[in-house]
């Protein structure tokens, strides 16, 4: 298979005076993995109806590679899809839902026992095409959907919260199988989720919705690392956001006292002048505990509480200021065995302290 490129100019879509996606523009490489993510109601999935032909925009266009597809019907447009609820047929196995498009599309009834098989083998169901849905597990049935999806090789994937109905062992299992099947194929994947990790661990680009408006686009790194506003920092990941003020600003470095009275270096875009009030982000993985100020940027801060999580161990603190931040380290020997009422000193690398317009000046998460 070789993907096709999507490309999407000023999509929206309203429903009256409902506005579900607003002025969506997107351009998706041949054979990239990008992901919609957001919360319920921002519009991830409407666009990706659009984009599937199931949904007619009120604005706006499509265009798979240069052919523009706004209003063709989805059988026109050589797109595969699979739902979060499967949509296989109950009556029909395995392999009668896998040779359903190809039966669809009158392909010869040899070539389709072949490619059925090839399809069943691709997604690790060999000697299961005779099963009935109901005799599989809900792994088996999702890749009975993705193999459905494949066998007729389209350019173009399209997948709508697909792993929402697994348990999160086996969710993590096929977040990777898929991924391993869009390297091995070449194919465009187009992905819904609202799962944060879920859209970091499978994704070339993650597209950031809210409020039916694109927020954020870029790799799960620069996402993550580099939030341009507080809804993407607190979105995706867990956030310590904490106030303070730009007293010295040199470059893309800012010195900032923080509401503790406390003075730290930050790291940020430039043009934020001194005395403008800010938001500073710092990842949790990001601090660590120090045995005394050696140096700048460090904290200092009460522990609350002590979390054991496994592979982490997960601390609640608490700062003069009355503000608490989260740290997170791993459970390993170096860590240092903290408890609840220790006083505690914090550091973190200045380039680990993201500065953001302060939250009260950023547009808000509808309730």
């Amino acid at each position: 298979m070789v993907g096709a490129s999507v490309r999407v100019k000023g999509l929206t879509k309203r429903y009256g005076d409902v506005v579900a996606v607003e002025c969506v523009s997107l351009s998706v490489e041949r054979g990239a993995f990008v992901t919609l993510l957001g919360p319920s109601g921002s519009g991830k999935t409407t666009t990706l109806m659009m984009l599937a032909g199931f949904v007619v925009p009120t604005a706006g266009e499509i265009h798979i590679d240069d052919r523009l597809v706004t209003l063709d019907p989805p059988y026109k447009r050589d797109l595969g899809m699979v739902f979060q609820n499967y949509a296989l047929f109950p009556h029909m196995t395995a392999f009668d839902n896998v040779a359903f498009p190809l039966r669809m599309r009158k392909v010869p009834r040899r070539e389709i026992a072949e490619r059925v098989e090839r399809g069943l083998e691709l997604v690790r169901l060999p000697g299961l095409g005779h099963r009935f849905p109901k005799q599989l597990s809900g792994g088996q049935q999702q890749r009975v959907a993705l193999a459905r999806t494949l066998v007729f090789n389209p350019r173009v994937l399209l997948m709508d919260e697909p792993l929402g109905a697994l348990d999160k062992k086996l969710r993590q299992q096929m977040q990777l199988e898929i991924r391993h099947l869009h390297e091995q194929l070449g194919i465009t994947v187009i992905y819904v989720t609202h799962d944060q990790e879920e859209a970091l661990v499978m994704s070339d680009e993650i597209v950031v919705m809210r409020n039916g408006r694109i927020e954020q686009i870029g790799t799960p790194r620069a996402v993550y690392d580099e939030p341009r506003n507080n809804f993407v920092a607190d979105f995706i990941g867990e956030t310590n956001v904490l106030d303070g003020t730009i007293i010295k600003a040199e470059h893309s470095r800012y010195r900032v006292r923080t509401s503790a009275q406390v003075e730290v270096w930050c790291a940020g875009e430039g043009g934020l002048d001194p005395g403008r009030p800010v938001t500073m982000i710092i990842r949790p993985e990001r601090a660590r505990f120090v045995q005394s100020a050696e140096s700048d940027n460090c904290l200092p801060a009460r522990v609350e509480e002590v979390v054991f999580v496994g592979e982490l161990i997960r601390y609640l603190l608490r700062l003069p200021s009355g503000e608490a931040i989260v740290l997170k380290c791993p459970n390993d020997s170096r860590t240092p065995d903290h408890a609840a009422g220790d006083r505690v000193l914090v550091r973190i690398d200045p380039e680990d302290i993201r500065v953001l317009p302060p939250l009260h000046s950023q547009p808000k998460e509808d309730t």
